[in-house]
């Protein structure tokens, strides 16, 4: 990683300026920092609408389990490796909005009890799994990030099979949509702007396609 000698919030993991114009760091940082904002509120307004109307109808179960499992392997790999502070406090508070959707489905879900336990049970072995693997297999967060990537760049599948099969959205909040759109344009711009693992350029790149 290259830094500046005044090195500051603007001037993280920046590329060889010999290179690349100085400015590029500074859009790269101010980039990753609106991003972080969104995503911090962008799940927000979905959640909001889950409560008020006590219904998660129209939002694809398998969306939401990717979503959550994808940020808990990135809580692992992010701090295993050296990067900005905005990912660090991303990688924090992502799996935390994205499990109370999950619990808005067990909660709001119109399948049977049996299912939604079921369902619970598999997941909770899952994530238990990944949980133990990070801690104790050496340097399984820079392998198991891969499956993060996979597992991001596919999530919104279901959710659009779902959208077409109902020929509605109306499950979706509108804003969460909105300010997804303009997230996934910000990280597209600080993950190519800025010196970054690989495996957070490549999702970008599918990540960003896929939605």
């Amino acid at each position: 990683q290259n830094h500046t000698a005044d090195s500051d919030i603007l001037h993280e993991n920046c590329r060889n300026f010999t290179e690349w114009p100085p400015a590029i760091c500074i859009i790269g940082n101010v980039s990753g920092l609106v991003s972080a904002a969104i995503w911090f509120l962008v799940l927000l307004p979905q959640v909001v609408k889950n409560f008020r109307y006590r219904s998660v109808v129209g939002l694809s179960f398998l969306w939401a389990v990717a979503n959550f499992t994808a940020s808990l392997i990135n809580f692992f790999f992010v701090f295993h490796n050296s990067l900005p502070l905005y990912v660090k406090i991303e990688a924090v508070y992502q799996p935390c909005l994205e499990f109370t959707i999950l619990v808005q489905f067990l909660l709001f879900s119109t399948a049977s009890v049996r299912s939604r336990l079921f369902c619970l049970l598999v997941c909770l072995l899952v994530w238990s799994s990944v949980i133990v693997v990070e801690l104790l297999v050496h340097r399984a967060p820079d392998y198991i990030f891969w499956a993060a990537i996979f597992l991001w760049s596919i999530e919104t599948f279901p959710q659009v099979v779902l959208n077409m099969h109902r020929r509605s959205t109306s499950g979706q909040s509108t804003i969460s949509i909105g300010m997804s759109l303009v997230g996934k344009v910000t990280d597209f711009v600080s993950n190519y702007a800025l010196q970054m693992p690989i495996q957070f350029v490549i999702m970008a790149y599918f990540s960003s396609s896929s939605a």
